[in-house]
């Protein structure tokens, strides 16, 4: 009778073994594996450069900033990271959380990147705004001070909040941009957040990626053309092209599900116009602003102006000697194409890949006018802003 009641507990104790050594063999594996493959450099699914192993210093442990760093090395590097991705996600959405690995699962299909308001409050947004102030300050003389603006554009999470779940926490969105405009006269600044929660109930966002989409970038335009005391062009100018119905962008990536693509939508000028682009002084000499090729690849926001470069030099046919200099993150890429039309050359830098002396750059290629273009989050985080006074 003994060996009747302990065989089954001892079959149920053998199998949690088995089923704890298996665990931990394939934990093992995936751990091992992790670490003696190639490190890799770029994600293509995110859209972003990847955590390389840290720095090894003693005065790195003792800070915490190894272990930190180390943390986040490994969980870039983890091996079959997709697909886990994918697999967590599909898990938290059984058990009905709205927010997943920083994204909120908002109304009318939209995912909406969460952001915290450490993101706007920190050493670095507050460096970065006194950056800005020195800038103006050093080149109002030299440019006049109207020649000297600075476009923050708000994301998703305070433009569409009325879409995020309930439980949303506000993100410090509005005091940061309240804080800046503190800080930089009212000439310089130019306001888009009221312009775009106008038209909010439009298709001013990707549903899938962290952008505004080609007719937020409109309102933006318009909003500085009326800054500017510019006449902007209407949208009757323009040839509204869908060049893709199959976006998938970088909010996807995070949570790597299938969800519905978004649209891009290109602006062509009716009125003939023609452009020459050429990217970090390549020989290359482009007769378009849009690099259809990207279309063809996982990072289809790239189609404007090819994606990042550290310079991005576009002339146009009107000879009108004004040059415009847009210090700027990828917000720009879609708002550039209606800039340009008002300018006889217009460079885009990006300080993430641009490391040459502003100052220099300015004075030899005879900028007449300035744009510093941000989002709010790359400006609260970005620790290259320096560059703007180098």
């Amino acid at each position: 009778m003994k060996n009747k009641i302990s065989s089954p507990i001892f079959a149920e104790k053998i199998n949690h073994i088995i089923t704890i050594c298996l665990f931990c063999l394939i934990l093992g594996g995936i751990s091992i594996g992790s670490i003696l493959k190639k490190d890799s450099h770029f994600s293509e699914t995110e859209n972003r450069i990847l955590k390389q192993k840290p720095e090894l210093s003693l005065e790195n442990i003792k800070s915490g900033k190894y272990e930190k760093e180390y943390e986040e090395y490994l969980s870039d590097q983890f091996l079959f990271r997709n697909q886990w991705i994918a697999c967590k996600t599909k898990i938290d959405r059984l058990l009905l959380k709205q927010e997943v690995n920083g994204v909120y699962f908002s109304k009318n299909d939209y995912y909406i990147e969460k952001h915290e308001k450490e993101e706007f409050q920190n050493k670095i947004s507050q460096k970065n705004i006194t950056y800005m102030k020195q800038f103006i300050t050093q080149y109002q003389d030299i440019l006049g001070k109207e020649n000297i603006q600075v476009l923050i554009v708000p994301t998703a999470s305070y433009i569409l909040k009325e879409k995020l779940p309930a439980f949303a926490l506000e993100d410090g969105q509005k005091e940061f941009l309240e804080e800046i405009k503190k800080e930089i006269p009212e000439e310089n600044y130019i306001s888009v957040e009221e312009i775009l929660l106008e038209h909010k109930t439009e298709d001013i966002y990707y549903r899938t990626d962290h952008h505004w989409t080609t007719l937020g970038a409109y309102y933006g335009y318009l909003a500085w053309a009326e800054q500017r005391n510019i006449t902007a062009w209407t949208e009757d100018k323009f040839h509204k092209k869908i060049v893709s119905d199959n976006f998938l962008g970088t909010i996807q990536s995070k949570v790597n599900i299938k969800m519905p693509p978004d649209n891009i939508i290109l602006y062509e000028p009716l009125s003939p116009i023609s452009y020459e682009m050429r990217i970090n002084l390549e020989e290359t000499i482009q007769n378009s602003i849009y690099d259809l090729e990207k279309l063809k690849t996982k990072d289809q926001y790239a189609v404007f102006l090819g994606g990042n470069s550290a310079l991005t030099e576009i002339k146009s046919d009107n000879r009108n000697g004004k040059k415009l200099l847009l210090i700027k993150d990828s917000f720009a890429n879609s708002i550039s194409p209606f800039m340009i039309n008002h300018f006889e050359e217009t460079y885009l830098l990006d300080f993430r890949y641009f490391n040459g002396s502003l100052e220099q750059f300015i004075t030899e290629n005879g900028i007449t006018e300035i744009c510093i273009l941000y989002s709010t989050v790359n400006l609260g985080n970005d620790r290259y802003f320096s560059k703007l006074l180098r």
